[in-house]
């Protein structure tokens, strides 16, 4: 049977990654792909087409190599159980962070299908040799990809000097998440300031309070005031309780956080004077018709104006004039060189874009050769440790301190932040 499976991190919340694993399944679905996402992590799924893809498996929060030899069999076994009655020539495991790679490589071998990786980290870094190793063995086989022209040269930056190239890019749809439609959130937009400005996305981003600095900045500057939208929610609580902390009793910046949102309300965005945004998310905002300022995903300084100045959603461009944010704004709001149109976005037909997925794959290097990924690990030495921990106190007990650890270390942070 033909099948797709992705591993991934997660299909909770509302994510870049989230949109593209919905509108590729529905592309794989129409060629007639059965498709598996196993994921080592859970929660509140928004996008409820994915629901039934679902499979949640918590050991693979943790590298391949950290586990011994019959747990890794075991484990690998269990995940061929799920994904049985598989066509070998026709069925490609796709994944999408450093773990999982190795995960993606180990199960490919030991179904004997095809693996690629398509990276959708947005600051990659290789970390140690091995991991490198193993990076270098997929790209030469071209079964590395990343969800921008620069993902991979980035990755192998330090290591090997790569041009920045088509080849090592496939794009990774998500901005179709705007429908007509209201929404709650209308009433709370307040006539007596002076603009309305909103960022989509995902909030745990380090980008956020970069963004609240440089826009309070240009309020300070320009003696006005900004109610700022948050449209979408976060993972972590205690990065929601940083930007709360940020902005309580703020003169010039009051907010309006939205929690995840999907769809995005199209007659919300058109209350918008501008739209702040970082990577996949500046086009939900700009098709929408709404004047969008992408920031630079490594530095978080504002990349120009997304289609008048510059056609990028994450990276400056090299050469060219870096306007502050504030000159930015000036440029849209006091001078009016750019205004918000109310645009009902056109996504058409994704079905060319995943079809160039299926042709690179196509070009790849088609023998089913694998790397021994028992060693392979992109961390360094306190991992290492804990790993050795597993190994004394086996995986399950692991996973229950691990997990204690992380609701303890969240409540400090809360307190912390209070």
């Amino acid at each position: 049977m033909k099948t797709y499976i992705f591993l991934t991190g997660g299909i909770e919340g509302i994510n870049g990654v989230v949109i593209y694993l919905d509108n590729k399944i529905k592309y794989l679905l129409k060629k007639g792909y059965r498709v598996f996402i196993i994921c080592p992590n859970t929660g509140t799924i928004y996008v409820k087409s994915l629901e039934q893809y679902a499979h949640h498996k918590p050991f693979m929060k943790y590298y391949p190599s950290s586990y011994k030899k019959g747990v890794l069999r075991c484990y690998l076994n269990e995940l061929q159980q799920l994904c049985r009655d598989i066509d070998e020539n026709e069925t490609i495991i796709e994944t999408h962070n450093y773990n999982l790679s190795c995960w993606g490589e180990a199960l490919a071998q030991t179904m004997n299908c095809r693996h690629i990786h398509l990276l959708v980290t947005e600051n990659p870094k290789i970390w140690t040799d091995e991991f490198y190793r193993f990076m270098k063995f997929k790209l030469e086989r071209y079964e590395l990809f990343g969800m921008n022209e620069k993902t991979i040269p980035m990755l192998m930056k330090g290591w090997e000097n790569l041009d920045i190239s088509d080849k090592y890019f496939l794009k990774t749809p998500c901005d179709n998440t705007v429908q007509e439609g209201g929404s709650e959130f209308l009433r709370k937009s307040n006539p007596e300031v002076d603009y309305r400005i909103c960022s989509v996305g995902r909030f745990d981003k380090p980008y956020v309070l970069p963004m609240i600095d440089q826009l309070e900045t240009f309020c300070k500057e320009k003696n006005c005031r900004v109610q700022l939208f948050l449209i979408g929610g976060v993972y972590h609580e205690n990065n929601l309780q940083k930007i709360q902390n940020r902005l309580r009793d703020n003169k010039h910046i009051e907010y309006v956080y939205t929690g995840f949102q999907y769809p995005v309300s199209l007659s919300l965005l058109h209350t918008m004077d501008a739209a702040i945004g970082c990577a996949g998310s500046v086009l939900t905002t700009y098709r929408a018709g709404v004047p969008t300022i992408p920031l630079d995903v490594s530095d978080f300084l504002p990349v120009g104006i997304y289609g008048v100045t510059t056609n990028s959603t994450h990276y400056k461009e090299s050469g060219k004039k870096e306007d502050t944010l504030s000159e930015l704004l000036t440029k849209i709001l006091i001078e009016k060189k750019v205004v918000t149109r109310n645009l009902s976005p056109d996504y058409g037909d994704l079905t060319s874009e995943f079809d160039i997925h299926f042709a690179k794959l196509a070009a790849s290097n088609q023998s089913k050769q694998y790397y021994n990924v028992s060693a392979v690990v992109n961390k360094g030495g306190s991992y290492k440790r804990r790993i050795k921990i597993m190994h004394v106190i086996g995986p399950r007990n692991y996973y229950f301190l691990d997990n204690m650890k992380n609701k303890v270390k969240s409540k400090i942070l809360a307190k912390k932040d209070e």
